[in-house]
């Protein structure tokens, strides 16, 4: 039953996801949106009797695995943490730092109490906050009782009611279910899943006053372990920071994070007390270094407050950080762009002590961080040039956005590059050509890196041809089989520069034969074309761009043409990942997961790279569930590339009416299967004269491939950014 409930449901949400990123219009998004957030109740409530159902039988489980208690507290908080901010609710989480890093429990069951306690929390309350508490308890060698606390400020509960709250479909009261909703199956099973695990729950409540709901849970400690590791606070010495926050709970946590970080803080709660504070600080040798805004003040703009303070004398220096949600994290960059407010960072909620020194950091390094990076910009010599250019280098990699990286870096330094997608090409022009290196991926479709290695060196008989490895598995066993299947040496991913280049220095004879013919295959040619100015890149806090920029070389078109297409491939394999799941076709599942990793590596976005690595090593519905996510995210922020993209030539006028039906007829085209789609390019080209290149450059590239699945969908992110710039 579980499998045939879950699998279509999957299905709807998965096309929901899907549909949603490629809705033409704000009705189409609503209506998509209410389909997609119907069906998570739906699964909710399906998940809750099923678990009820285990739990009755005697059929569930307890896991004892390592894990890592911060993250499972901080994936609850995110996951909830915009549906908090719908009705600006503080959503907060305070970890002492006396509790290991480690621990040996169970983390889905943790995880699934934590959801079910905060989401109630959050339903029940209208103003305030809601804040999850875990504290130490008692702790010997090897065992530790932890005790957590999930306050909010909510409705509160009757007290004859309290004593129902955990009897399964009970609710405090027939209103409660007319109102808020639910089952009355969440508490009763928190509360025999806190049993399963050796602890108990406990509730306080008041009506009006909110509710406190406790529990205490046993975890054993591995061998070794050790406390949350120290935070590196070097770049901030004698930092003073102000927190402006209308609510005091968030203002205590915010100061007991940079507490622990060793930096002193004030606190001021009135907008018009921190604009005199500012004004009399910035006068003194005692002036702030950053200001920690939030984004909801009552009834003040964060916006306005942020000009009063830029309008404060010898404040230049000041660093301004806004906390907003999520959700609002786009339509917040959007305003600040258009209305030109000046401020450093967004800083996503929930707040956490590594996401504030991290702000912190960049803010106070961001000169010094600039010039690292153009620092950073890494040249070979004139001399090592001479060495590489005309070398003859065959790339093997099945992933575009890698293939085009790799290929303009080799270009630009007079390489001359022929790309294979996979083992089986890169055979096959080994055959008809003689190379001077190959550059080989590991993990690719139809035949892997090793496989087609062992051709080469047994088949081919080409023993002296240098092959390096290009793969992301860089542990010593790896690297140990990649040299004995074969290849010369390797190179980890993502590639740097630097490594890149004096790895082919090595390889390459040092007066290479340059010759006179190549191969047909997906020969790559270079454009030279001029280089953005830097608002082409805005701000972006899922991606770190000044990464992004060391791997891309400082090309700064190149890095945004290729952030575009990975939003693209975001956009159509994800959805895809669940259906994979359920059918147990791992294989499948992990090669998408596999290319996100390194692409993400490459573009600057380590955060999912490191949970796409986390999800390759284990596939597991919660560790999906926090993928997709993320995957969402990162796809809804480099939305605001498509923003700039209309006007790319402000200087000239286009005909909305005339593109939208050429747009039309190229959909119907693709809908078809139909090869006339190429006839109808020069038109669309024409017509827009310049305007959306990078969409129209990917829509091009995915024709030429007759591609149609990818052309339906770059075909409405064109339809999207045409709609954006009426």
């Amino acid at each position: 039953m579980s499998h045939e409930i879950r699998t279509p449901l999957n299905a709807i949400l998965g096309f929901g996801q899907l549909a949603k990123a490629s809705a033409e219009n704000d009705k189409q998004k609503n209506y998509l949106n209410n389909i997609y957030n119907s069906a998570q109740s739906l699964l909710g409530i399906i998940n809750d009797i099923l678990d009820f159902s285990k739990i009755e039988a005697n059929k569930l489980d307890i896991e004892e695995t390592q894990f890592n208690l911060k993250e499972i507290a901080h994936q609850s908080l995110e996951q909830l943490i915009d549906k908090a901010s719908e009705n600006n609710i503080e959503l907060l989480g305070m970890i002492s730092s006396n509790i290991p890093a480690t621990l040996i429990g169970d983390p889905l069951r943790l995880s699934q109490v934590f959801n079910n306690l905060l989401s109630n929390a959050i339903k029940f309350t209208e103003v305030g906050e809601v804040v999850l508490f875990i504290k130490l308890s008692y702790r010997d060698k090897d065992k530790i009782r932890l005790n957590f606390t999930i306050r909010d400020t909510g409705i509160g509960i009757e007290p004859s009611k309290i004593k129902t709250l955990f009897k399964a479909f009970e609710q405090a009261d027939i209103s409660t279910t007319r109102e808020y909703g639910g089952t009355g199956l969440g508490l009763s099973i928190c509360r025999q899943l806190i049993s399963l695990m050796g602890g108990d729950i406990h509730v306080e409540s008041q009506p009006g006053h909110g509710s406190t709901f406790s529990f205490t849970l046993p975890f054993n400690i591995p061998e070794n372990d050790s406390l949350t590791a120290k935070k590196n606070t070097e770049a901030l010495p004698h930092s003073k920071i102000l927190i402006i926050n209308n609510n005091k709970q968030a203002c205590f946590i915010y100061k007991e994070y940079l507490r622990e970080l060793s930096i002193h803080t004030d606190c001021l709660y009135s907008i018009t007390e921190a604009i005199k504070q500012i004004t009399h600080h910035s006068q003194l040798s005692s002036a702030y270094d950053a200001i920690l805004l939030n984004d909801f003040l009552g009834n003040e703009s964060a916006f306005d407050v942020i000009k009063q303070i830029r309008a404060i004398e010898h404040t230049e220096n000041l660093k301004l950080i806004l906390t907003t949600a999520p959700r609002k994290y786009r339509s917040t960059q959007e305003f600040v762009t258009k209305n030109h407010i000046q401020f450093d960072r967004i800083l996503l909620k929930p707040v956490t002590t590594e996401k504030l020194l991290n702000s912190l950091q960049a803010v106070s390094n961001h000169n010094h961080q600039h010039s690292q990076a153009e620092h950073a910009l890494w040249q070979p010599s004139a001399t090592q040039l001479q060495r590489v250019l005309g070398a003859q280098v065959l790339l093997v990699e099945d992933i575009d956005i890698n293939r085009e990286l790799a290929c303009e870096i080799l270009s630009n330094w007079g390489i001359k590059v022929t790309t294979a997608n996979n083992g089986r090409e890169a055979v096959n022009c080994v055959e008809e050509f003689q190379y001077d290196v190959i550059l080989m991926d590991i993990q690719m479709p139809e035949l892997d890196g090793f496989e087609a290695t062992k051709i080469i060196r047994e088949q081919l008989k080409l023993t002296q041809l240098p092959i390096i490895a290009m793969t992301a598995q860089a542990m010593i066993g790896d690297k140990n089989k990649q040299l004995a299947s074969g290849m010369n040496d390797y190179i980890s991913k993502p590639i740097k520069i630097k490594n890149l280049f004096n790895t082919l220095l090595k390889w390459i004879a040092a007066k290479p034969l340059v010759n006179s013919g190549h191969p047909d295959i997906t020969h790559h040619k270079i454009k030279n074309s001029p280089v953005p100015t830097e608002q082409d890149l805005p701000q972006l806090i899922l991606i770190n761009t000044t990464k992004g920029l060391i791997n891309t070389a400082g090309n700064k078109k190149l890095y945004r043409n290729l952030l575009v297409k990975f939003k693209v491939r975001l956009d159509n394999e994800i959805p895809k990942l669940s259906r994979y799941l359920e059918e147990n076709n791992i294989e499948s599942f992990k090669q998408i997961v596999h290319n996100i990793k390194g692409v993400s590596g490459n573009l600057g976005a380590s955060g999912l790279a490191k949970t796409a690595e986390s999800l390759e090593a284990h596939p597991d519905k919660i560790e999906l569930n926090q993928f997709m996510q993320e995957c969402h995210n990162l796809s809804e922020e480099l939305s605001i590339l498509d923003n700039s993209t209309l006007n790319y030539k402000t200087s000239q006028t286009i005909d909305i009416a005339q593109i939208t039906k050429l747009i039309g007829d190229i959909n119907m085209l693709a809908l078809k299967r139909s090869f006339n789609i190429d006839d109808t390019m020069p038109a669309l080209h024409e017509a827009l004269n310049g305007h959306c290149h990078e969409i129209l450059k990917l829509l091009d590239e995915a024709i030429e491939q007759y591609d149609f699945e990818q052309a339906e969908i770059i075909i409405k992110q064109l339809q999207s950014c045409i709609n954006k710039g009426k």
